[in-house]
């Protein structure tokens, strides 16, 4: 879509008391023991936070969070609610004069806004009525803000789509009934880490060596560490260094099950099991096999919030065992796949800051 440029215009300023009727005295609050399921959206200052069976507005309104949101640049403040629904008073009611002012406009400067000098209160943080009336807002013609929504609506649309890839993506590919099944501890090394004394500050100040714990993992293909040991903490301790291309898996506590790709020589702590590369697995294969079996390993764990995965688990795992150049097969179409989802993330980066360039200019 060919872009309009509104840079050189200079539109008036105006105050949201000016331009928007503030319909915060019908709003009600209700308790949680007073709301049981229902049709209708409950919204507070964030979104809908719940359905109940009553409403108190039935049109197109726009909401501001008044206390219990984010008042920063980008923070989502404001959004339209539409149809029949409640509102409590953790959120603002607000009716644009819609012969001045269209409400996705509203909704588009305000989230474009650094609302923080108009927040009161430090135990309670809030954007009180009369702060929200003196927000002050650019104002162009109707047709001029009929064009920029548009233009903004159709940067979402490409934003949407986008997220949808990235959101929904996940690397799969079919077993082959003819491959052979072996126990990864047939055909793999395991090891775990260790955790240098804590109260030891020369295993760890001006540490060189990369030491990763479990939370890491989580990052799939792992690039950098957040903490270093020393050498003498690698010596002093049962940690070890595990070589690039070791496939990682959680043992415990919240990210167990989780599994990374290691791209760089490191140390783990011990609730860390590194696979070690061999000449019968490409790393990558290996490591999207074991992310298919994360349901597995929990589930022969004993399940619970707080599962502890051992070694022997992860050694007794039936995992396929097809050919390396079937392998490398695999791994390259993911590897393709992965490329359009980056590309994609990108688009969602180009395409957010289209939007918020039209909302500067004006």
């Amino acid at each position: 879509r060919e872009t309009v440029d509104y840079g050189n215009a200079k539109w008036p300023m105006v105050e949201l008391g000016e331009v928007c009727e503030i319909l915060d005295n019908l709003r009600k609050p209700t308790t949680k023991s007073d709301r049981t399921s229902g049709e209708y959206p409950y919204y507070g200052a964030t979104g809908i936070l719940d359905y109940v069976q009553d409403y108190i507005f039935d049109e197109k309104l726009v909401l501001i969070g008044e206390d219990g949101a984010k008042w920063g640049k980008g923070d989502k403040t404001a959004f339209i609610a539409t149809g029949k629904y409640w509102v409590n008073n953790h959120a603002h009611v607000l009716r644009p004069d819609r012969t001045k002012l269209l409400d996705e406009l509203l909704v588009e400067l305000i989230n474009s806004m650094d609302l923080s000098k108009y927040i009161t209160g430090i135990t309670v943080p809030k954007l009180n009525q009369n702060a929200l009336r003196s927000i002050q807002i650019p104002l162009p013609p109707l047709s001029v803000q009929e064009q920029i929504v548009a233009e903004i609506e159709q940067y979402q649309k490409v934003i949407d789509g986008a997220k949808q890839i990235v959101e929904n993506w996940k690397p799969t590919f079919r077993i082959d009934p003819s491959w052979e099944m072996v126990e990864l501890g047939e055909v793999c090394e395991t090891t775990s880490g260790g955790t240098p004394l804590k109260s030891k500050n020369e295993y760890y100040e001006n540490g060189t060596i990369p030491w990763l714990r479990s939370g890491e993992v989580a990052q799939g293909e792992v690039y950098k560490p957040e903490l270093f040991i020393t050498e003498q903490g690698l010596k002093n301790s049962s940690a070890k260094l595990f070589p690039k291309n070791t496939v990682l898996v959680a043992m415990y506590g919240a990210t167990a099950g989780q599994v990374g790709l290691l791209k760089f020589e490191s140390t783990t702590n011990q609730a860390i099991c590194g696979i070690l590369p061999n000449d019968k697995f490409k790393p990558e294969f290996l490591y999207q096999i074991l992310k298919s079996q994360k349901d597995v390993m929990i589930r022969l764990a004993g399940g619970g919030a707080q599962p502890n995965i051992s070694q022997t688990i992860i050694k007794t795992l039936k995992i396929p065992l097809p050919p390396l150049s079937v392998q490398e097969q695999i791994v390259e179409k993911i590897e393709a796949e992965r490329a359009l989802v980056e590309s994609a993330k990108k688009l969602i980066d180009i395409y957010e800051q289209k939007i918020s360039d039209v909302l500067s200019e004006i």
